[in-house]
């Protein structure tokens, strides 16, 4: 198998990506590491909420 080419170029940019490039690619979540897969979607507990009703009859 061929080397493949660095993404990025002399001068620090990245390249314009080919098909080839694309199809290299891992979905993402097989790219993350297993401690952050599980993590991912998870939402901590929620707060109760801060707001309070308030009702102001004013005078015309």
């Amino acid at each position: 198998m061929p080397a493949r080419k660095s993404m990025i170029n002399e001068s620090g940019e990245v390249r314009e990506l080919t098909a080839v490039d694309v199809k290299t690619f891992k979905r993402g979540a097989a790219a993350l590491p297993a401690s952050l897969r599980v993590k991912t979607g998870v939402r901590g507990h929620q707060k109760a909420p801060t707001k309070i009703p308030l009702s102001l009859r004013l005078l015309p």
